[in-house]
C-alpha cells in the first residue's frame, strides 16, 4: 500500500465519520438533518416556536372601524348628491321640452 492509498483511506473514513445525523421529516417523511429547523423537501417549519410565530403573523389583524352615526355616511351623501343632480337636470330637460312649443 502506498502513501496515497493510506491518505485516501483516511480521508474516506473521516468523511464518513463527519456525516451528520438525520431523522425523517414528520410532515413528508424525507430524511433531513436532525438539527434542521425547516424541511428542505416540503418547506414545513419543524421548530414549534417559529411555526407559532409564522401562524400569528399570517392571521389577519382585526381592523377597528368606527362610523359616526350622527355625521352620516359620506359615501351615501355623495351618491345622493349625484342622483339629485341628475334627476334635476332630467326634470329641467323635461319641463323645457313641454314648454318648447308655447
Amino acid at each position: 500500500m502506498s502513501a496515497s492509498d493510506d491518505f485516501l483511506k483516511k480521508r474516506l473514513q473521516s468523511a464518513s465519520a463527519q456525516k451528520p445525523q438525520t431523522k425523517p421529516c414528520p410532515y413528508c417523511g424525507e430524511q433531513i438533518v436532525a438539527t434542521a429547523k425547516k424541511c428542505r423537501f416540503c418547506g414545513e417549519l419543524l421548530d414549534t416556536k417559529e411555526r407559532a410565530a409564522r401562524e400569528r403573523a399570517s392571521r389577519p389583524q382585526p381592523v377597528n372601524q368606527t362610523v359616526n352615526v350622527e355625521s352620516g355616511c359620506a359615501g351615501c351623501a355623495n351618491v345622493a348628491f349625484w342622483v339629485i343632480l341628475v334627476l334635476g337636470i332630467l326634470f329641467f330637460v323635461f319641463l323645457n321640452s313641454l314648454f318648447e312649443g308655447c
